[in-house]
């Protein structure tokens, strides 16, 4: 069910209206893990992240005069993984 937003979702709202493909509010970084991956607690630890906060499974829609949040049940989160294997190259460099 549409609620009404907070007035800091208001703000953010009306930014994105201005300038819809700014990445302004996005912080992209980069981390190195070490040593084996417990695959099932990234798992369970990104769900229960997702689930404790709603800001994560809301989105904006219009409403009849201004705009309304709606805040999704749980779905679980799907972590799609890859295997790289480290390639060495036989060929010896001079020094």
């Amino acid at each position: 069910m549409p609620a009404p937003l907070s007035f800091a979702q208001q703000r953010l709202w009306v930014l994105d209206q201005i300038d819809g493909d700014s990445s302004q509010y996005n912080l992209p970084s980069a981390l190195r893990l070490t040593g084996r991956l417990d695959r099932v607690g990234l798992h369970q630890a990104l769900n229960a992240l997702v689930e404790r906060h709603e800001v994560l499974r809301t989105r904006y829609v219009d409403g009849e005069i201004l705009p309304m949040q709606v805040v999704h049940d749980m779905q679980p989160v799907e972590i799609a993984s890859m295997i790289f294997r480290a390639c060495r190259s036989k060929k010896k460099t001079k020094r």
